[in-house]
């Protein structure tokens, strides 16, 4: 199982939409936004608002894969969630690639602890299937944690 927070995002719902092409649909959505509602096309097992999602972990931690936290909007409350989210990694052993900032860099740096394996995504002016491709290849290709900027990760590994 794999959770995308921010779903309502375009980067979230690019993702969502190559996991589906990839066959992984068994997939667990998040958003803010009380009146969003997943696409009807969209393979997933469960939409959840982001309040409840400590106890989700507890409950679901032997199947969780993976936690992606493509967000597009620098505000701090997307920043504390953020937080919580890494803080569930580490306490789950749950991989999480999100889309970093200034901000949760600095945070990042401050911190005594990390998921056993990270990525920041730089998005820049990447487009929306840019980060969807840096993140899909990121799932397969664990092999050090740490910031990278989508168009290096697109130009200097997914060369055909």
């Amino acid at each position: 199982m794999m959770l995308i927070t921010h779903a309502s995002s375009s980067l979230s719902a690019s993702l969502v939409q190559t996991l589906n092409n990839h066959n992984f649909n068994y997939l667990v959505v998040t958003d803010d936004d009380p009146e969003w509602k997943p696409p009807t096309d969209w393979h997933i097992q469960a939409h959840l608002l982001p309040t409840p999602l400590p106890d989700w972990f507890a409950h679901n931690q032997q199947e969780l894969e993976f936690a992606f936290c493509l967000d597009e909007t620098d505000s701090a409350a997307n920043d504390v969630h953020f937080q919580i989210l890494w803080r569930q990694c580490i306490d789950h052993q749950v991989p999480l690639i999100f889309r970093t900032t200034a901000a949760r860099s600095a945070w990042i740096a401050e911190q005594s602890s990390a998921p056993f394996f990270w990525a920041g995504l730089r998005v820049a002016h990447s487009s929306a299937p840019a980060v969807t491709q840096a993140a899909y290849f990121l799932v397969h290709h664990r092999q050090q944690s740490g910031e990278f900027a989508v168009d290096d990760v697109n130009q200097n590994y997914l060369r055909d």
